[in-house]
């Protein structure tokens, strides 16, 4: 995990990682369509970008590649049983109907 975070910063992106424990306790296991796995996750990982305003529509499209792709495939190759939370997901998320809902 450290030598994809130091990856994605050294190639110019930045990161927000948020640890979450959500609980049977509090929660309970209500019969929704969200990721199964976030009933257990322990932290919520996303990769960026800086945003620019000025950037051209095929700069917008290259950067979003970069997210999905280089940024993205190694977390997926690091917890491939994960998935995306889906307020903040990739709308280019490779096999999106499994990462953001599971078997849902």
């Amino acid at each position: 995990m450290t030598r994809v975070i130091r990856d994605i910063i050294e190639d110019g992106g930045i990161s927000f990682d948020v640890a979450v424990r959500p609980s049977m306790q509090v929660a309970g296991n209500p019969n929704n369509a969200v990721l199964p796995a976030w009933r257990e996750a322990e932290r919520l990982f996303i990769p960026m970008l800086p945003w620019d305003d000025h950037a051209s529509w095929d700069q917008i499209l290259q950067e979003r590649e970069k997210v999905t792709w280089t940024f993205g495939e190694p977390l997926r190759q690091l917890a491939p049983d994960s998935g995306a939370y889906l307020n903040e997901a990739d709308t280019s998320e490779p096999d999106w109907k499994t990462a953001f809902y599971g078997e849902n």
